[in-house]
């Protein structure tokens, strides 16, 4: 069954990627940003009303910080410097996937299933790559960083060890038995 919100979100979803659309040319970027920023605005609040928190002052207090910053940003932003500021904001979107996936791990985990689990595992782990990425993307455009790659010795070995540990950090947060025995056991050798 199709609901208002549905038909609404999809309407609003439309109007983001119309914007962006109008952003690939000098003479409509304005317009885009406007119709792409206003439609996301009303996703939000769309959202809030839909899941009934609109009476959370924490969340307006965020939403109007964040469009204040947003605006000081958009103002002292020049346009040479503006693949830095998108590799900063790509960043803390992971950052800020990370943080809800870590809150959500630790508020709810006796009461997650396997997917919801090991969904909020791949959440935090992709989050926080791209948060540290972004980061060393926004350090190399800008010059404080240099732009050849850093090769350490065993380069090869490190990232597979990390590659690895990645995986199985997964696992083990994403199945409570294997957990349990895991910081058990690590909880007895100390």
């Amino acid at each position: 069954m199709i609901t208002i919100y549905t038909v609404v979100g999809l309407i609003l979803t439309l109007g983001v990627l119309f914007g962006i659309k109008l952003l690939s040319s000098p003479k409509t970027a304005v317009l885009g940003n406007l119709i792409g920023s206003i439609s996301m605005l009303c996703a939000i609040i769309l959202t809030l009303a839909y899941n009934n928190i609109l009476n959370v002052s924490l969340l307006w207090i965020a939403l109007i910080l964040g469009g204040i910053i947003g605006a000081i940003l958009a103002i002292k932003v020049t346009m040479v410097q503006m693949p830095q500021m998108v590799a900063l904001l790509n960043g803390l979107g992971g950052a800020s996937s990370a943080i809800v996936a870590l809150i959500i791990l630790f508020n709810n985990y006796g009461d997650m299933n396997l997917v919801s689990r090991l969904s909020s595992s791949l959440a935090l782990t992709i989050g926080a790559i791209t948060f540290s990425g972004s980061l060393i993307a926004v350090a190399k455009l800008s010059g404080k960083m240099k732009q050849q790659p850093i090769v350490f010795k065993a380069h090869t070995l490190l990232n597979t060890i990390s590659i690895c540990f990645i995986i199985f950090s997964i696992i083990v947060v994403s199945l409570p038995n294997i957990s349990r025995v895991v910081f058990f056991n690590f909880l007895i050798l100390d």
